[in-house]
């Protein structure tokens, strides 16, 4: 589903990268990919030893949520 995504915008590939991360290490509900949570950002902040700028947490959130609705409509589409 990722290599789907639209290229990314110059100047981004460290954001991006931060999102990967994150991604990899996101968890199931059962029902399917979790969300990315707020400990899941300040975790990160905190093992990387610096803090996101605020607009980077909301391009972290808006990924995660197109994420999100591109898995839950593949997985309608599997049904």
């Amino acid at each position: 589903m990722l290599a789907d995504a639209p290229q990314k915008p110059p100047g981004t590939a460290l954001l991006w990268a931060e999102f990967i991360a994150l991604h990899r290490k996101r968890g199931s509900n059962g029902f399917g990919p979790s969300p990315i949570s707020e400990s899941d950002i300040f975790y990160r902040q905190r093992n990387r030893g610096w803090k996101f700028a605020s607009w980077e947490i909301q391009a972290i959130e808006a990924a995660d949520r197109a994420y999100l609705e591109v898995a839950d409509k593949k997985r309608s589409e599997r049904k």
